[in-house]
């Protein structure tokens, strides 16, 4: 659990200094629409992570009613797909 905490906070560490720079970089000039990716890569790495761990522990709900069913995060889920 330890490790996977420390594996989320990489990811972060690794994207906000990218997006930090391009922000106070747009103040200065016009930013182009493809600057932020190199910042955004381990972010979606780490919200398939998250995505894939939260859709392996509704299977698990499915199968065990007594797990609890955690529909908003469906709902958002599908809401980001269909936005991307």
């Amino acid at each position: 659990m330890v490790a996977r905490r420390w594996a989320a906070r990489f990811l972060v560490c690794c994207s906000v200094p990218i997006l930090l720079f391009y922000l106070a970089v747009s103040f200065i000039t016009e930013p182009e629409q493809n600057w932020a990716i190199g910042g955004m890569v381990s972010l979606m790495i780490l919200a398939g992570w998250f995505a894939a761990d939260e859709l392996a522990r509704q299977c698990a709900g499915a199968c065990d009613p007594s797990l609890p069913r955690t529909r908003p995060v469906q709902v958002i889920w599908r809401i980001g797909i269909i936005y991307g």
